[in-house]
């Protein structure tokens, strides 16, 4: 037969058992709505590629991507095989990369690239 201290002192740790299960049960339910709100609140990462920024290429730069002289740069300008050139002043030019860019992929899909 128990005594009446062990017996209480059993009754009372399944007590604590219970409300502690109880408490940890809101506890967990509480900590998955909050993830749920936190997956629902973060933005869209889209992995979509930036738009190239524009900016000048100047003509040496410009010869040494093709690999020609600056004389061939004049001389394809003239032919028309190079997008129009923007003048700064008398004597500074130069090309948005953007035309560059697209004139380069032109020309690698007219030869088959």
């Amino acid at each position: 037969m128990m005594n009446l201290d062990t017996y209480i002192r059993e009754v009372i740790e399944q007590e604590v058992r219970a409300v502690v299960r109880e408490e940890l049960a809101k506890v967990l339910d509480e900590i998955k709505k909050l993830e749920q709100k936190r997956v629902v609140n973060q933005p869209v990462v889209k992995n979509e590629p930036k738009p190239p920024q524009k900016h000048i290429i100047r003509p040496s730069e410009l010869s040494k991507m093709l690999s020609v002289t600056k004389p061939t740069l004049w001389r394809m300008e003239k032919e028309g095989r190079l997008p129009k050139r923007i003048k700064f002043s008398h004597n500074c030019v130069g090309w948005f990369n953007t035309d560059i860019e697209e004139w380069l992929e032109q020309n690698r899909r007219q030869n088959g690239e």
